[in-house]
């Protein structure tokens, strides 16, 4: 299988503080890997150095082969759109629109509109009879199951999901991770999850502890 995350002597420093020192990192496609840390030990600022969110200090990350250490904001922003998928630990939904217009919205920015892709996405969620709701008419778990859709509506090659159950019950978590799951192995898309629940983390054959390949000392 083809890689689709490469990391190398990776870093993020705010002021003096070093948060991430990542040698090397690297996933597959249709990988499946966990991370688990404490709460505010830079899993988060490492998530969205993946994403092209934050700029590295140093170091390089390669999605699909290209270099994000490389592209301007605006390139990461149009790179990320297309290729990355992210599952915030916020829903972030847009609550002017209706289920269905949240995706409609997110593959206008990638650039590529396909409404029955969309549609059949949410039916595999199992809330398509919700496609016209606004997302407060919604219960806690449809919201997820629809966060989950926006970030796979673009089939990108990379999934990162940031506390994906953070605002969960332990009912919902554990559907949560079964759909993240299957979703991601079925559309062939490779999945990271940061967590610091360990009955999430335990869900995932590859895992791997945060203080095990952050070296800051």
């Amino acid at each position: 299988m083809s890689l689709i995350l490469e990391i190398q002597n990776l870093q993020k420093q705010f002021g003096k503080n070093t948060i991430v020192n990542v040698p090397e990192f690297f996933l597959s496609q249709s990988e499946s890997i966990a991370i688990k840390g404490e709460s505010g030990s830079g899993k988060s600022t490492f998530l969205n150095l993946c994403a092209g969110i934050l700029k590295a200090s140093r170091g390089c990350i390669k999605v699909n082969e290209i270099a994000l250490s490389n592209c301007s904001e605006s390139e990461r922003d149009h790179f990320r759109a297309k290729n990355i998928g992210y599952l915030h630990q916020q829903f972030l939904l847009l609550q002017g629109f209706s289920a269905l217009e949240n995706l409609m919205i997110a593959m206008k920015i990638a650039g590529h509109v396909d409404e029955y892709f969309a549609y059949k996405l949410l039916e595999e969620l199992g809330i398509s009879h919700q496609r016209n709701r606004l997302p407060k008419q919604m219960s806690v778990g449809e919201k997820q199951r629809l966060a989950i859709a926006r970030a796979l509506v673009n089939k990108p090659s990379l999934l990162l999901a940031d506390e994906p159950t953070a605002s969960l019950d332990d009912e919902n978590s554990a559907v949560s991770i079964e759909l993240l799951q299957k979703l991601s192995s079925d559309h062939k898309t490779a999945l990271l999850v940061v967590t610091h629940d360990t009955n999430v983390w335990n869900r995932f054959t590859t895992k791997i502890h945060w203080k095990e390949i952050n070296q800051v000392k």
